[in-house]
């Protein structure tokens, strides 16, 4: 995909950065968290800059590109900024340009990948991460980020209609890494919900979800759905009223408790909630 990087408004650099002059590498200043020992950024360092710092980044770096378009560091950097303001297209031109350095940091094929994702290109994302894991640098990247690119993987698996080879990735990480592993086990699930349509072989990986450590509004919706689903929905009181404090601005499980209060002949508590999801639901209007 050959995404150009767009002109657009410059934004001043904060004077009290004292950028030096940029006519070579040894003088470049590094205002942004990097160093010269380590010129390249991570998402972790730039996560907390208010937008203005991000504009102030993006001025910078652009700056140092139009002076020497060969400074893949920068064109790195640049990336990930516009990668952090989810403006993906630019973002993917930036890495792109990185990736042409001889010592090309491996992290520019990793967000390749992960913008062609969100830009739906599945096959070229897989293709990306392919490379990535057979690449021989590939122990570079950390723990964390080499879960995520399984994850990844896995999603577009399921996307692309690999079921078998999503479940043996998701299986993989739900069984052996304690970091992922919700994840994992929720994408399993899901899977079986909405892509198999089992809910019965989805039910065992949500309630095994529901173990960890970490649970998602997400999770306990599943197996909300589930109890829904198979006829049970009178267990799912303990789920909508967990759901209520998750999400009291969700009118959603307001609602399904007012159905549940009315199956029980519970006037006063059937009102209750009924007029809290009709509230809600006008808000969210």
């Amino acid at each position: 995909m050959p995404y150009a990087i767009p002109e657009i408004q410059y934004v001043e650099v904060n004077k009290n950065l004292h950028t030096p002059p940029l006519s070579h590498p040894s003088t470049v200043f590094y205002p942004f968290g990097e160093s010269k020992n380590k010129p390249s950024l991570q998402l972790g360092d730039i996560a907390s800059y208010s937008d203005e710092q991000q504009k102030q980044a993006i001025a910078y770096y652009r700056k140092i590109l139009r002076s020497d378009p060969d400074q893949h560091f920068a064109a790195f950097n640049l990336g990930l900024f516009y990668f952090l303001r989810k403006e993906f297209i630019p973002a993917y031109a930036c890495f792109e340009n990185a990736q042409k350095a001889a010592t090309a940091n491996i992290y520019s094929t990793y967000y390749l990948g992960k913008i062609a994702f969100e830009l739906q290109d599945y096959k070229t994302s897989l293709s990306f991460f392919n490379a990535l894991q057979l690449h021989e640098c590939y122990e570079q990247l950390s723990d964390k980020d080499q879960i995520d690119l399984k994850l990844y993987t896995g999603r577009i698996c399921m996307r692309l209609h690999k079921i078998e080879e999503a479940v043996d990735i998701f299986l993989a990480i739900a069984m052996n890494e304690s970091y992922g592993q919700s994840v994992a086990v929720h994408q399993l699930a899901y899977l079986y919900m909405n892509v198999l349509n089992n809910f019965h072989l989805a039910e065992p990986w949500i309630d095994q979800a529901l173990m960890l450590p970490i649970i998602t509004p997400a999770i306990i919706s599943s197996k909300i759905l589930i109890l829904k689903a198979t006829g049970r929905i009178q267990e799912a009181m303990p789920y909508l009223e967990e759901m209520t404090r998750l999400e009291p601005n969700s009118y959603e499980p307001f609602y399904d408790l007012a159905c549940l209060f009315a199956e029980r002949n519970d006037e006063p508590a059937t009102r209750e909630f009924l007029e809290k999801a009709v509230r809600l639901n006008a808000q969210a209007k």
